[in-house]
C-alpha cells in the first residue's frame, strides 16, 4: 500500500494545494517582512555609531584635560575630579 501525499478525489486535493500553497506564500510574506524590517533598523546604526563615537572622543578629550590638571601643585587634584567624572 502506497502513501499519498494528497487526496484521491479531485475537489479535496485542489483545497489541500491550495491550503499548502497558501501556507507557503505567508511564509514567504512574513520572511519578506522580517527582512524589512532587519533593514529598516541596519539603517538606524549609522547615526548612532556616529554620536557613540563622539561620546568616546569627548570622554577620551575630558581624561587627558584631567590628567593635564593634575600636574598643577596644590590645586591640581580639585580641579581633576570634575573631569574625571
Amino acid at each position: 500500500m502506497a502513501i499519498t501525499l494528497y487526496a484521491d478525489l479531485p475537489a479535496r486535493r485542489a483545497r489541500q494545494l491550495l491550503a499548502d500553497l497558501s501556507a507557503v506564500v505567508w511564509i514567504c510574506c512574513w520572511g519578506y517582512a522580517a527582512r524589512v524590517v532587519h533593514d529598516s533598523i541596519a539603517a538606524l546604526r549609522g547615526p548612532t555609531d556616529t554620536v557613540r563615537d563622539a561620546g568616546n572622543t569627548f570622554a577620551s578629550q575630558m581624561t587627558s584635560a584631567a590628567d593635564q590638571l593634575s600636574s598643577l601643585p596644590f590645586i591640581g587634584d580639585r580641579l581633576k575630579a570634575p573631569f574625571e567624572g
